[in-house]
C-alpha cells in the first residue's frame, strides 16, 4: 500500500483480502443483489478490531432488479 501513488484506490477482492487491507478502509460501498445462495463468502475473514461505520447514501444500480449499492464510512 505504501507504494501506491494515489489518495485512492479500490481493494476488491475476498474475505482474505479485505481483511488484510482493513486498517486502511475509510469507506465501504456494499452493492446487494437479490440473490440467495446457500453458502458465501464473508465480507471480512478475520479482523484485528471491530470496524465501526455509519450510513452515507443509498445508490440505484439497477433500480427495476432491485440491485443497489450502500456506502458507509469507516469511523
Amino acid at each position: 500500500m505504501r507504494r501506491i501513488d494515489q489518495k485512492r484506490c479500490f481493494v476488491i477482492g475476498g474475505g482474505k483480502t479485505y481483511s488484510k487491507f482493513s486498517s486502511y478502509l475509510t469507506h465501504l460501498y456494499l452493492t446487494i443483489h437479490p440473490l440467495v445462495f446457500k453458502r458465501g463468502i464473508r465480507l471480512f475473514t478475520k479482523l484485528e478490531k471491530e470496524i465501526s461505520i455509519s450510513f452515507v447514501r443509498l445508490v440505484p444500480v439497477v433500480a427495476e432488479e432491485g440491485i443497489f449499492q450502500f456506502q458507509f464510512k469507516v469511523e
